[in-house]
C-alpha cells in the first residue's frame, strides 16, 4: 500500500493504493491525518484500493471527523464498486462526499 500525495494551493491528494485492511489501516490513519495538518481540504483517490476491512473504514472515518472538526474539506474520489459496496453497507455512503470523476470541484 503507498499513499503518493500531490498539492494544490490549500488541496492535498492522496492515491491509496492496494488493501486497507488491519495490516495497512493504521498507515492509512497516519497519512490522512498528516495530509489535514499541512492543508485545508484532502481529496483521497481510491482508485486503485484493492479491499477495504473494518479498520479501513475507521480510518476514513477518523480523518474525516478531523476534517469537518477543523473546518478542512474531505472527499473520497474514483471510489470502486467493491469499496463502494462496504460504504453503502455502512451508509457512509451518505456521510462522506464521494465524487464521481475526477476532482474539479471545492469540497466542504
Amino acid at each position: 500500500m503507498s499513499i503518493p500525495r500531490t498539492t494544490d494551493q490549500s488541496i492535498a491528494t492522496a492515491r491509496i493504493v492496494g488493501p486497507i485492511d488491519l495490516d495497512h489501516a493504521p498507515k492509512t490513519r497516519r497519512m490522512l491525518l498528516a495530509h489535514l495538518a499541512s492543508q485545508d481540504n484532502l481529496l483521497v483517490d481510491m482508485s486503485a484500493v484493492t479491499e477495504i476491512h473494518s479498520a479501513g473504514v475507521a480510518s476514513l472515518v477518523e480523518a474525516h471527523n478531523a476534517a469537518r472538526k477543523n473546518g478542512k474539506g474531505f472527499a473520497l474520489f474514483h471510489v470502486g464498486e467493491p469499496v463502494m459496496r462496504i460504504l453503502r453497507l455502512v451508509r457512509l455512503d451518505k456521510a462522506f462526499t464521494i465524487l464521481s470523476g475526477a476532482p474539479g470541484v471545492r469540497i466542504n
